[in-house]
């Protein structure tokens, strides 16, 4: 379990958050994020076994075990704050020592930044910004594991090991104990998108109704027929473009009170129900056969 911090005075930090949210004043940077400490922890704070207490905890330790993955060792780079690294790395088969070469396969990756947000300027004023943890990269995979490669999804070059949930989990005592307000995320491909979106919202409304009427219409089709027929290019628009790419937003969970009241706001719902009603997909007619098998 990750260790209590009280709240430390605050120290600056510069976010980086797209055109929609204002970029902070240094007092607001002052202001809003706690002071973290040695360089050489992640996040000012935990050490590598503090990270292995929290694996146990949440039973990712376990899991690990069973993959045959439990014996891993843990490579930290945090002398960056604006990029704290953690990469796994397990024993390859028949050897005894840990693979470290530049190019062996880590079993999970994970880079971490605290930033502040704050909700757009055109629905509230004055409002400090609050701050969050930001999942810059998030890899989790099996390279060990047998596979077919076409039961991948796009970017994939391993299976994954199904602990995703419980990474979030964890994420989420996270940010409670160093009294940060949420997390947030960019996803880089459509299916990350769809799978946090169980516990994320868009900050922008418009990615937010695109996403809701993607899921509506396309709700037939399972995730990695959806994923590969977006990639692919094979999804329409509103009848006249292909979605061949899901552009990339901010996608938050948790939150402070200024940017929850933003969420319920009436603006917010208005604006999503509006691009929702407004947009729709489907399938090219020359979609191959396997991306449109309705899922019974």
């Amino acid at each position: 379990m990750w260790k209590n911090h009280k709240i430390k005075p605050f120290r600056p930090f510069i976010d980086m958050i797209y055109g929609g949210i204002p970029d902070a004043t240094l007092q607001e940077c002052v202001d809003a994020l706690p002071e973290r400490g040695k360089s050489r922890l992640l996040l000012g704070y935990y050490d590598e076994s503090d990270i292995r207490k929290a694996l146990e905890h949440f039973s990712i330790q376990k899991k690990l075990d069973e993959l045959g993955l439990g014996n891993y060792r843990i490579y930290m780079n945090t002398s960056n704050p604006d990029f704290q690294e953690l990469r796994f790395f397990v024993k390859e088969k028949n050897t005894r020592e840990i693979i470290l070469l530049k190019n062996s396969e880590p079993i999970a990756e994970i880079i971490l930044r605290e930033a502040l947000l704050s909700p757009p300027t055109r629905f509230t004023v004055n409002t400090k910004p609050c701050p969050y943890l930001v999942v810059q990269w998030l890899r989790l995979q099996n390279p060990f594991a047998k596979f077919n490669p076409e039961n991948l999804l796009p970017g994939q070059k391993f299976p994954g090991l199904g602990v995703g949930k419980k990474v979030m989990e964890m994420l989420h005592s996270l940010i409670k104990n160093l009294h940060l307000k949420g997390v947030v995320n960019r996803p880089e491909f459509l299916h990350n998108a769809i799978l946090y979106s169980k516990t994320f919202k868009f900050v922008n409304p418009e990615s937010q109704g695109r996403l809701n009427a993607l899921k509506r219409d396309l709700k037939n089709l399972n995730l990695w027929q959806i994923a590969w027929a977006a990639h692919e290019g094979f999804i329409i628009e509103n009848d006249n473009k292909k979605l061949s790419n899901w552009y990339q937003a901010e996608q938050v969970m948790d939150g402070c009170e200024h940017m929850e009241k933003y969420f319920q706001s009436k603006f917010y719902e208005k604006e999503c129900k509006k691009i929702e009603e407004e947009t729709h997909f489907s399938l090219s007619p020359d979609t191959p056969l396997k991306y449109r098998c309705s899922v019974i």
